[in-house]
C-alpha cells in the first residue's frame, strides 16, 4: 500500500510514477472496485464500444458503441437498460423485453439466481471477458492467465482528467481456443487488461480489453487486434431512484412469448 500512497503523492506533484506493482498491491486495488461493484445500491451509466484490426490484410474497423444504464437497489431489486431493451428484476420475476421484436418475457426466479444475473450484468458493464475484478490469486486458473509480475501501476490522465492506470497483462498465448470436434486449437491470444480509475475513489474512469491473435490457422487473422473499451459516464453508490424503475409496463403493441421462444428470436 505503501507504493500506492507513493504513487499519489508523485500523482499530485506532477511526476509520473511507474512501478511492477505485485499482485499483493494490485489485488488491492481491483478489490476497492469489487467492492464498489457489490455495493447493494449503485447505478452505472457506460459506453461499450471498441475497434479491430486485421494488419496482414489491412482490414480495420469499429465495434459498434452502444450505452448500458444498469441501477440496482438494496432490495435486491435491479434493471439493465440497453438501447435495444431492458432485464429487470422487481423482486419476484425476471422481465426480458427486446425492442427490435417488439417482445417480452416473464419468469419467477429465485433471489440468489437474481443476484447472481445481477453480478453478471455488472462484470459485463465493467469488464466484459475475463472477469479482471473477480481475479482470485489463489486460483490456479487465474495464475496461469495473469502475468501480474509485469503489471504497472503509472499517473496518467484521461480526457484531461487525472488518473491511475493499471495495465496487467496475460501470458504469452495464454488464451486458446480449441475446436470441440478435433479438440486441436484454433486459435491463441494474449490480453492485455487496462483501467482507468480514480485517484480519490478507485472507482473506475475506463476499462479497456486487448485481444491479439498469436495464432491462427486462417492467415487473415494473425496478428489481429480487438480492443474492447467501456467508458464509465456515471457510478453512483447513491443514487436516487424512483418507484416506479422497477416496475415492467408491456410497451404498446409488444407481445409476450416464453423465455426459451425470446432467446430464439435473437438467434435468428
Amino acid at each position: 500500500m505503501k507504493k500506492v500512497v507513493s504513487a499519489l503523492i508523485c500523482f499530485l506533484i506532477g511526476v509520473s510514477l511507474c512501478y511492477a506493482g505485485s499482485s499483493k498491491e494490485i489485488c488491492k486495488i481491483l478489490a476497492r472496485i469489487r467492492k464498489a461493484m457489490e455495493a447493494p445500491k449503485l447505478e452505472i451509466i457506460a459506453e461499450r464500444g471498441g475497434y479491430f484490426y486485421q494488419p496482414k490484410i489491412g482490414n480495420k474497423g469499429k465495434i459498434e458503441a452502444s450505452m448500458i444504464r444498469f441501477i440496482a437497489d438494496s432490495s435486491g431489486k435491479w434493471r439493465s437498460e440497453s438501447e435495444d431493451g431492458v432485464s429487470m428484476f422487481d423482486g419476484k420475476y425476471w422481465w426480458k423485453y427486446v425492442k427490435s421484436k417488439n417482445a417480452y418475457s416473464k419468469q419467477k426466479i429465485t433471489q440468489d439466481f437474481a443476484n447472481f444475473t445481477k453480478h453478471s450484468f455488472i462484470k459485463m458493464i465493467l469488464s466484459g471477458f475475463p472477469l479482471m475484478f473477480t481475479y482470485n490469486e489463489n486460483d490456479p486458473d487465474q495464475k496461469k492467465l495473469w502475468d501480474f509480475a509485469k503489471a504497472t501501476l503509472i499517473a496518467a490522465k484521461l480526457d484531461g482528467r487525472k488518473a491511475l492506470l493499471l495495465t496487467v497483462p496475460s501470458y504469452k498465448e495464454a488464451c486458446k481456443m480449441y475446436s470441440s470436434e478435433t479438440k486441436e486449437m484454433g486459435s491463441a491470444s494474449t490480453l492485455t487488461f487496462k483501467v482507468w480509475v480514480d485517484p480519490k475513489t478507485y472507482l473506475p474512469l475506463q476499462i479497456q480489453m486487448e485481444e491479439k491473435t498469436e495464432k491462427s490457422k486462417d492467415p487473415e487473422w494473425q496478428g489481429a487486434m480487438h480492443i474492447y473499451i467501456s467508458k464509465i459516464i456515471k457510478f453512483s453508490l447513491n443514487p436516487s431512484i424512483k418507484k416506479e424503475t422497477f416496475l415492467f409496463i408491456p410497451p404498446e403493441g409488444a407481445r409476450e412469448v416464453s423465455p426459451a421462444e425470446l432467446t430464439g428470436m435473437l438467434m435468428r
